[in-house]
């Protein structure tokens, strides 16, 4: 009987460290300033899916799954899904590199109107992309990290400080990583998805960031995100179902 309670013990513990760890994630939190407005941005990200959301627009939300590489925009005013996957970035990019190569043969008012639209030839298109660490390190929300810029085409795009002494779990690292691979997919490809949803991204770099960034200057957009928060907890699967009884829309072409 010993034995059999021991062996019940022990798959008891092992059983509960199975489902802890089912629900152990990440949430990361940082101040973002753009130009007089503060908010607070949180992402929970657990397993291979992460979600964000923020203190100036509580009525939405972001879900993206690192899986499909999808991510879902949540209008809870509205009570509706949109859904982006890569397939369809790349087609929009595809169709609106063709619009714009048309608009800037035709020159006069229809190319002024296509740019407007933001279909120029530059959609879609690839720039040098430049990165460059600096020495030295610094130190912001008392995290020491390593500043890295970003240049588009010569220019000083971003510039992000990583730390390297705050350290993920590796299946929510992944994901965060592909999150914002993802959100660098949106800013090259598909400027009008961006122009439409009101999503401000910086440029980074393609490849997976080598530690988590703590400070990110947009200088195109004048922006700053500091972060303020960094904490391993449970975090609920519920968080990234999508809402029951929304219209669901998936955007393509």
């Amino acid at each position: 009987m010993k034995i059999l309670s021991l062996l019940t013990g022990v798959a008891s513990l092992f059983l509960s460290g199975l489902l802890q760890s089912a629900v152990a994630g990440e949430r990361l939190q940082y101040d973002v300033i753009q130009a007089s407005q503060k908010q607070r941005v949180t992402i929970y990200v657990q397993g291979s899916q992460a979600k964000i959301v923020s203190s100036a627009d509580t009525a939405s939300a972001l879900i993206y799954n690192a899986d499909n590489r999808q991510i879902h925009i949540l209008d809870h005013a509205n009570k509706s899904v949109t859904t982006l996957d890569q397939a369809s970035l790349e087609q929009l990019a595809s169709i609106a590199q063709g619009m714009g190569e048309f608009a800037k043969s035709q020159g006069g008012v229809l190319g002024d109107i296509f740019k407007t639209m933001g279909l120029d030839n530059s959609m879609g298109a690839n720039s040098q992309i430049e990165i460059k660490t600096l020495r030295g390190e610094k130190k912001y929300s008392g995290q020491v990290c390593q500043i890295q810029q970003v240049f588009n085409d010569g220019q000083l795009s971003t510039q992000i400080c990583l730390a390297k002494n705050l350290a993920m779990q590796a299946k929510e690292k992944n994901t965060l990583d592909s999150l914002l691979n993802f959100a660098q997919l949106m800013l090259r490809q598909g400027q009008v998805v961006l122009a439409q949803f009101s999503l401000p991204i910086p440029l980074l770099s393609e490849q997976p960031l080598q530690g988590l960034p703590v400070y990110i200057e947009d200088l195109s957009s004048n922006t700053t995100a500091t972060l303020s928060g960094f904490k391993q907890m449970d975090v609920s699967s519920r968080q990234f179902a999508l809402p029951s009884g929304y219209t669901r829309q998936v955007l393509s072409l």
